[in-house]
This record gives C-alpha cells, structure tokens and sequence, in this order.
C-alpha cells in the first residue's frame, strides 16, 4: 500500500492505474521499458527534462501524462508533442490538461510536476503502438541532447513585452504562464506584481474576477496605483456595476446602481484621478461625488467640464444630476484635509489645503498631495497656490528639500514628460532608450487624450513617418510598443478611422520584418489584418497588405503556425478583394506548406482546406481527401445528432460559415449564432438551452462571457474554442476542445 512518504512515481503506479509499481521496477511488466527510462528523467538533475508516463484504465486502454518540471521544461513540451504525436494518432491538440486532485493517480502526477498538464489518448487501439515509437523517439532526442549552458535570465522588460504580446493576441494560458515567469524571476515585489495580476485580468476582459475579488481590492487600499492600473479597476468597477444601467433618459438609474452595489463606501478607490481622462473613470468619479453627501462643488465642477469633453451621449446624461446648490465651505479645511489624508482621498485634501488660508501648515500639506499624487499637473498647482503668507523660507530643512524637489520636477521632468502618443514618438526618435521608453510609455499613457490619434489626421501622418523612418534602437521600441498602440487605435464602439490605415498597415510591415515572429506577434498581425479589411483597403493597400502576410507565412510551416496560416487565409476569403491574384498566390501558398503536414491535422483542419480550395475553385490536394470517406461527416451525425450548438463569437462570417460546415453534415443539428455584446435575454436563453456552447474566447472582451459562464451547469459548462476561425470553432463543438 502507498503511503505519502513514497516517491510520487511510486504512487502514480498504485490504485487506480492498471500499471502497478511492483510489475514496472521488477520489468516484469511490458511497460517497464516504456516508464523507467522517463522515471530515470524525472529523477535527473536537469528539470527542463520533462516526464512522460502511462496509465491504463480499468478496460486496458492506455492515456499518457505529459508535464514539465520547470517553466522552461513545459513551454517546450507542448509544441514537442504536437510535433511528434499531435492528433494523427490521439486526441491530442495542444489544450492542458486540468489534474483532478481527488484522483489519486493524477494527484500523484502534480505532486512531482507543474501545471499545465497534458493527457494524450490514442484515437484507435492500432494508434499504441505508434504513440509508444513516437514516444521513445522524443525521449531518445531528450536523452542526446547536450547539456544546457547556464544563461542569464531573460530581461525582466523583454518578458513584460512578451506579455503585452500575449494579452493582446487574448493568449490567456501564454499570458499566465509568463506572468509565472515574472514571478519567478523575483524582481518585483508583491505590489509591482499585483498591479502585473489586474492589468492581465482586464487586458483578458476578466473585468468581474477583478470587482468580486474582495482581497484582491482591500489590497489596494493605501496605494499610490499606477495609471493603467486605476483605469483597469474603474473600468472593471464601471462595467460590473453601472454599464448595464446606462440611459440617457434615466441617469439617475445609473448613480443608484452605483449606491446599491456600495461603490460610495469604497472612498480609497477614488482617493487620486491622477489627471486620468478615461471616460468610464471619468464617470465613476463622478458618481462618487454626486453619491457623497458633502460633495466638494470644485470637484464636480473640475470632472463636469472633462464629462463635456466626452462624445458620449450618457456622460452628458450625468451632468443633469449635478447638484443645484454650491456645498457650503468647511469651517476647517485643514482638519478635514487631515482626515481626508488619514482616508486616503488625497484629491479631497488637495481642495481642501487650496481652499485653507495661508499657513505653514498648509504648505507641507499641500507638498504631501503632489508628492502622493505623482503628477506635473498638480505639482505645479501646487507651487501656483504658494503665497508669502505660507512662509516657504521658515519651513524646516527636510521641507525645504521636499519643496525645491518638487520645483526641479516641474522645471525639469515637465518638459521631458511625453503629453502624447506623438510626442512620446519624438523622444524615442531622439534617442530615448528602450528601457525608459516602455516605462514612460506605460506610466503616460491612461493620461493621454485618446482623440489626439483617432481623429487628427496630421498627427497621424507624422507618427507613420517617424515610426516608418526610425533608427534599428528606435525601431525595437516601436516595435515593443505595438501591441499597446493597437490597442489605442482600436475604439469599442466600432471601426477606426480610415486616415488610420497607414498606421495599421506600418504595424503589420514591423511584424512582417522581424526574422522570428512568435506566435502572438503573428496573432496580433491576424488582428490588425482583420481591422484593415473591415476599414476597407483600395488595390494597392490590399497588395501591400497580401505581401507582409506572405512575409509573415515564410518558408517554415508547423503544427501551430498551420492553423493562423488556415484562418488567415478563410479571412481573406470573407472580406472585399480589390485583388485576387494576389489573394489566390497566398491561399495556394498556405495549402502548398500544409500538405507535409498534411497528417497531423485534425479532420476539422482537412475539413477547413476543402472548403477554401471550394472558395477558390482549386482542385483540392490528394493528402486533404480522405479515401475511406468524409470523416468529419461520420463523427458529427455521432456528436451532434437532434442536438442544439450555440455558438458565441464576434467574428460573425467564421461563425456562419462554421455553422453551415455542420449543418451540411448533419441535417438534424439546430446551430445558433450570438455576437451579442453584453448578457441579453437571447444570450442567456442560448447558454441554458444548448447542448453544447462554444465561446470563441479571442474575439470578445464584454460582458458576454460571464453571461455565458453563468447560465452553463457546472456539468455542462461552455467550451471555449482556441481561436477565431471556423477551424477552430469546429474543433471545439466536435471534441470539446
């Protein structure tokens, strides 16, 4: 009988696993040769070596889990699978696999690895013995392969990038796991880390796991936040609460959703603005002050000219709430600054010292506020509202260096503070390094105006020139910055601004540069490409367009650039083409470098060629046809038979051309489609009354998903497809997957 105490192999080979530890250590099993050499792994001094071992279940059939034991160790592990066994022979896809602690055997796995996990299954009892050579082939290259040189730990900034990358292409498991990388490194300390956590979660559109994660929130109370990250938390707070209250007609529904979910009494989340324009911000804090039953009319007053500002028909809504009466004055602003600071509502006691009469007093309250809120605008308000009452030249020493500190900001770092995406641009042009670029990029930029690139075309212009004509330095800060440039570009309510594309179009010609394009710059090239389709592209730009994506297909082909090759070319196919040779010359491109792999697609993959060589009246290739018969048609009349599938993405042409692939088949499957934003009624009708759900989880940041997410049942939850595109769509309705 196992016991805790015993190597954590041992028990994975115990109940539960029809391979037991006493037939595998004593070789009398005809599994010993396939589990001991991985078990000698497990136990060698290298832990990027990764583990491999079987189990068989109680009719015989055999699945095997495949983990790493180091971060470095399991990034490499998927794609070795997919390349060695992939789904020709199994299940496999590259999805991780969810450990049940409450199994014994795999429990036994977690305890000797970390996540993620995968499981491989054989597709047909003829696919073991296959998987078991392709198996000892991957270990047999494990074990040649030389012995890593200790290197440096990649930079800290590199893999804040690489993350930016990740949250940008909706990668959420890439985006997990080098958030762990971060951790691991041991640089930032728990805030830093926190504040990494929240930007994550609301560049993921996770707004609701921010606002009902009470820890989380209390852990913020008493801290300076960083822009970006108290734009994500308003943001999150906004849309949680008050967004589905929205009405220009009713606003005061809006400030008694605010009351009703006790946003009023979270006074330190609205402590500093910190001169932040976001519009839901905005609103929030305006809320706040109309909710607080001493609201400083200053303060209204000041957030009521930015909401003016807005061209947002409810912002505007807003200011009809205001209060008709000015609120009295304190009798003792000073006292109440005091209790402002000791409440962490710095921007209170800012009003609140400027409004106090003159005294030294006064002065040293008025530097904690600058100091505490970090800006040049209010610095310099600050040294405005100095008087010679205040007695500045009596403060004591460490004052008076806190007061000249405060001057040299101003005089110096104000000049030097970018005041936009365009300004920003010029100072990487003259030379700013990559270091300090990202930083003051991150730190300005939930400041900035987003209408300066949005709707001026002459700033436009001038930043695709300089960003077009950048020095190799600047080039590789532009090109860090991409994915966060994007997202500016990009507004929600719609389409961006035709005068955009050169600047779009700039974005995919850097991705198309670069000699080793990951697997979210390609991701987010897809996403810019999409954008420019839907903009509308002459013939010239769509050839322009067509040869960086060709660029960007190179010569290599893997498992996993094959499928954002297919879905690129089946989004070329749904848009407008002002070109279709050049269009055609990519589509037989990507079919041409698929057919080597031709094997290790999925029968839905095969299914997504056949149908583009129909789009393009191509004769299909002899590897995507399939001699016993149409496959997928068989698997799905078994699946989906007299079922319903709801289908939630934003990507509507995908989804419809997904849904006819299946209706095709299998006359009597019921397909629904929903591209709906936030929880309507039809959404949440769909979610409870389909068989199957999939969510097409990269093409939607709204409310959407935790309506989706609420109305599944915990044993029948939603499946969230990998990507965007009918592939894989098809794949997640067909294996869950």
């Amino acid at each position: 009988m196992s016991t805790d105490a015993s190597p954590w192999w041992e028990r994975f080979f115990d109940i539960g696993n029809g391979l037991q530890w006493s037939s595998i250590s004593s070789q009398t099993s005809p599994w010993a040769e396939h589990s001991l050499p991985w078990i000698e792994l497990a136990q060698h001094d290298n832990i990027d070596l990764p583990i491999v071992l079987p189990r068989l279940d109680a009719d015989g059939i055999p699945s095997w889990y495949c983990a790493g034991r180091s971060p470095r160790g399991t990034l490499r592990l998927q794609e070795a699978l997919q390349s060695f066994i992939g789904p020709s022979y199994s299940d496999f896809d590259g999805r991780p696999y969810m450990l049940n602690a409450d199994d014994p055997v795999e429990a036994a796995f977690a305890a000797g690895t970390i996540a993620p996990s995968y499981r491989i299954r054989a597709s047909t009892v003829e696919d073991v013995p296959r998987i078991l050579r392709a198996l000892e082939l991957y270990r047999g290259l494990l074990e040649r392969m030389p012995k890593r040189s200790q290197r440096a730990q990649r930079p800290l900034g590199t893999l804040r990038a690489e993350l930016d990358r990740a949250v940008a292409a909706g990668n959420e498991d890439e985006a997990n796991r080098l958030l762990d990388r971060i951790r691991a490194i041991g640089r930032l300390d728990a805030e830093n880390l926190l504040y990494l956590q929240i930007s994550v979660l609301a560049g993921l559109g996770r707004w609701r796991e921010i606002v009902e994660d009470g820890a989380l929130l209390n852990q913020l109370t008493g801290l300076r936040l960083p822009p970006r990250v108290l734009v994500d938390v308003h943001d999150a707070l906004y849309r949680q609460y008050v967004e589905p209250s929205e009405d220009p007609n009713a606003p005061q529904e809006a400030l008694a959703a605010f009351k009703a979910a006790g946003l009023h009494r979270r006074s330190t989340l609205f402590g500093m603005r910190r001169g932040i324009r976001a519009p839901r911000l905005l609103k929030t804090f305006f809320l706040y002050e109309l909710a607080r039953e001493d609201a400083i009319h200053p303060r209204l007053l000041d957030l009521a000219s930015e909401l003016e500002q807005l061209d947002d028909a409810f912002a505007h809504a807003l200011l009809r709430l205001q209060p008709t009466k000015e609120s009295p004055r304190p009798t003792d602003p000073l006292s109440e600054a005091d209790a402002a600071f000791d409440n962490f509502e710095i921007d209170l006691a800012l009003e609140l010292c400027l409004d106090a009469p003159p005294s030294k007093k006064r002065l040293t309250r008025l530097i904690r506020c600058a100091e505490d809120t970090d800006t040049v605008e209010v610095a310099r308000r600050v040294l405005d509202a100095i008087k010679p009452e205040d007695n500045a030249e009596r403060l004591p020493a460490a004052w008076t260096g806190r007061l000249a500190a405060l001057k040299k900001r101003v005089a110096k770092t104000g000049a030097q503070a970018p005041q936009g995406w365009l300004d920003w641009a010029r100072q990487v042009d003259a030379g700013l390094d990559e270091e300090r670029a990202m930083a003051a990029l991150r730190e300005h930029l939930d400041t900035w105006d987003p209408a300066e690139l949005l709707k001026d075309k002459v700033q436009a212009s001038e930043l695709v020139i300089i960003v077009n004509n950048s020095t190799e330095t600047a080039e590789s800060v532009f090109r860090e910055a991409a994915p966060l440039l994007y997202e500016a570009l990009i507004p929600e309510d719609g389409t961006p601004q035709r005068h955009l594309k050169p600047l779009l179009q700039l974005l995919v010609t850097k991705i198309a540069l670069l000699e080793d394009p990951s697997q979210n710059e390609l991701e987010l090239a897809s996403d810019i490409a999409t954008t420019l389709l839907t903009i509308g592209l002459n013939k010239a730009e769509y050839t322009d367009l067509i040869t960086d994506l060709e660029d960007l297909l190179g010569t290599q082909m893997s498992a996993f650039k094959v499928g954002w090759a297919l879905d690129l070319a089946e989004l070329l196919a749904i848009h407008t083409c002002p070109e279709s040779e050049q269009r055609l010359r990519l589509v037989l491109g990507v079919i041409e470098k698929a057919r080597p792999l031709a094997h290790r697609l999925t029968p839905t993959d095969t299914l997504v060629v056949q149908n583009l060589c129909q789009d393009y009246s191509i004769d299909c290739p002899t590897e995507f046809v399939k001699e016993d018969g149409d496959t997928i048609a068989a698997e799905t009349v078994d699946v989906l038979a007299g079922k319903k599938v709801g289908i939630y993405t934003l990507e509507e042409p995908a989804g419809q051309r997904a849904a006819s692939l299946l209706e095709n088949r299998c006359p009597t499957v019921c397909v629904e489609l929903n591209h709906d934003h936030e929880c309507t009624n039809r959404l949440s009708t769909l979610a409870r009354s389909a068989d199957i759900f999939v969510f097409a989880w990269k093409s939607s940041k709204h409310q959407a998903f935790y309506c989706v997410k609420d109305n599944r049942s915990g044993t029948n939850p939603m499946i969230q497809a990998q990507g965007k595109g009918t592939s894989s769509i098809l794949r997640a309705v067909l294996y869950g997957t």
